[in-house]
């Protein structure tokens, strides 16, 4: 290339990026108007009450609850428990008295926290679950303590 051609080709290069940087500057200095929320935020009120976690309200209400409406049962259930463990030293678990008692439908399957309420038993471990509506969950395992 010859020098005036090399000028031209020069001067297009910087004539393109002028154009570029004027549509930049145009474009950035252009905005669509902010639009306003359609619903406006709830205001969240401070407060000092301290919710309880589901697991208290379960523990502190309705075990006792269950305890005291299903109160035969409760007792079968702790019997259950009690058979299983003299020929299960290792410790049994809620599979164990689910295979060996039934309990109707309409009472709720937590009702195997009040079996274990007592200070009879203690938490020795966490084996999975062998009943298929569990999943493999962990289950707690538990064996008598010494009277």
């Amino acid at each position: 290339m010859t020098h005036p051609e090399l000028n031209a080709h020069v001067l297009l290069a910087y004539a393109a990026i002028a154009v570029g940087v004027a549509v930049g500057i145009v474009g950035a200095s252009w905005r669509r108007p902010r639009r306003e929320p359609i619903m406006q935020e709830p205001a969240i009120e401070e407060t000092d009450d301290v919710t309880e976690h589901p697991s208290e309200i379960y523990h502190d209400d309705i075990k006792p609850l269950q305890e005291q409406t299903n109160a035969e049962l409760v007792e079968k259930l702790r019997k259950a428990a009690k058979d299983l463990a003299a020929r299960m030293p290792d410790g049994i678990t809620s599979d164990d008295i689910f295979e060996v008692c039934e309990i109707p439908a309409n009472v709720d399957r937590r009702i195997m926290g009040a079996v274990f309420n007592k200070n009879e038993w203690e938490h020795v471990g966490w084996v999975a679950s062998r009943r298929k509506i569990n999943h493999g969950r962990p289950v707690r395992r538990w064996i008598r303590k010494a009277a």
